[in-house]
């Protein structure tokens, strides 16, 4: 019996370490999330909702990992096996939920990104007329140093030839941007497509690799909850006894 109560309090303890590594998956799952949702935020008036789905799934992740550990922790200190059983099992769903997740943020990226492109040289359509939209070209151009879709040819149809944002130029003033080959003025001529796209793919990724590298430490709480779970069975086997 001495052998079994040492071997109980042990794997308690080494639960209640597993809990709290739980949780941090939990905050690292909901950090992550809003971070991506934040960062994305300059780009609302383009479609991101590749991103946006993604950082919502794992703000919930996060939270539902909070409440499971709770739970699991109740289950340890009120002797419950079936209660961590039932842990676990939360826990294995979390795990294929997760990796499921990394795994489909990373084959379907590239079709995303598509839609992405697609409708942000829909936008350049509105930049003249829809504030929202010209605030989000301006803020891009500027951030990334680069000059609409495809270079400052592509706002030639919005535009007019020979004509860009202000935000174009190196140098940004007021109508810098009109006449700017005859102007000498020094505009960007990086694509933004390729600049915007590229910051997107590194948001892609992390959300990615967090969920799969973090889905798999379940694992270490699967066993955990597992063993303590056989423990408090044999102990109340030997108390019926």
């Amino acid at each position: 019996m001495a052998g079994l109560s040492v071997s109980e309090e042990l794997l308690r303890f080494v639960f209640i370490v597993a809990n709290i590594i739980l949780w941090g998956i939990g905050v690292s799952l909901t950090a992550v999330g809003i971070y991506s949702i934040v960062s994305v935020r300059d780009y609302e008036e383009f479609d991101v909702s590749y991103i946006t789905n993604g950082s919502g799934v794992l703000i919930a992740l996060g939270l539902l990992i909070f409440i499971v550990g709770f739970l699991g922790c109740y289950g340890a200190f009120s002797k419950s096996a079936c209660m961590l059983y039932g842990f676990g099992v939360f826990l294995f769903i979390l795990f294929c939920v997760e990796v499921s997740m990394g795994f489909y943020l990373l084959k379907n990226k590239d079709a995303a990104m598509e839609v992405f492109e697609k409708s942000l040289k829909k936008s350049m359509e509105q930049y003249s007329t829809d504030k929202p939209t010209k605030r989000a070209w301006d803020h891009i151009q500027r951030g990334f140093r680069c000059c609409g879709t495809s270079g400052p040819a592509s706002w030639n149809d919005t535009l007019g030839s020979g004509n860009v944002p202000d935000s174009c130029c190196v140098n940004n003033t007021v109508g810098c941007g009109t006449g700017y080959p005859d102007s000498g003025v020094a505009i960007f001529y990086d694509l933004c497509v390729h600049e915007v796209e590229a910051e997107i793919n590194r948001h892609v990724l992390v959300m990615a690799l967090v969920a799969i590298i973090l889905g798999m430490l379940h694992w270490f709480g699967i066993v955990i909850a597992c063993c303590l779970g056989n423990v408090f069975k044999q102990f109340q086997s030997l108390e019926s006894d």
